[in-house]
């Protein structure tokens, strides 16, 4: 847990920045347009490396508060995501026109588990876990 304690703020700035970078590389070079639900998962992703940077930056460890709302909110979109791609029907999802259909598969590695669904699913709770557990390893001391 020490090495959590020392490295949690740039542990949540590497996987936020990876993830926010993956979704970018996803929609803007590959051409994965992405969907309604995705786009608020990106809401709530793409803000946390700016402030786990900023936290870095300044040295201020105290950022659960600003980010665990966020990493929430995030994961809850996710867990409603997953659910409907992996054990719903297409139809049910509320995806436009405009965007991909949140249903269709257009990554699906390691027998379905590796989605891009499941990818940001992963991601938010890698940041929750991290900062959950930095946060309450300080309490203990």
């Amino acid at each position: 847990m020490d090495f959590l304690d020392k490295h949690y703020l740039t542990l949540g700035f590497v996987i936020s920045l990876s993830a926010s970078l993956f979704s970018m590389v996803y929609s803007e070079i590959v051409g994965f347009l992405p969907c309604y639900l995705c786009w608020y998962q990106r809401i709530f992703m793409f803000s946390l490396p700016f402030i786990f940077g900023a936290a870095i930056w300044h040295k201020d460890r105290k950022i659960v508060k600003y980010t665990l709302p966020l990493i929430a909110v995030g994961f809850i979109v996710s867990i409603y995501q997953n659910f409907f791609y992996y054990f719903g029907e297409g139809s049910a999802l509320p995806c436009d026109a405009s965007g991909v259909s949140c249903y269709q598969q257009l990554v699906s590695e390691f027998g379905g588990y590796i989605s891009i669904p499941m990818l940001s699913l992963t991601s938010f709770l890698a940041l929750a876990a991290v900062v959950l557990a930095a946060h309450f390893y300080k309490k203990e001391d």
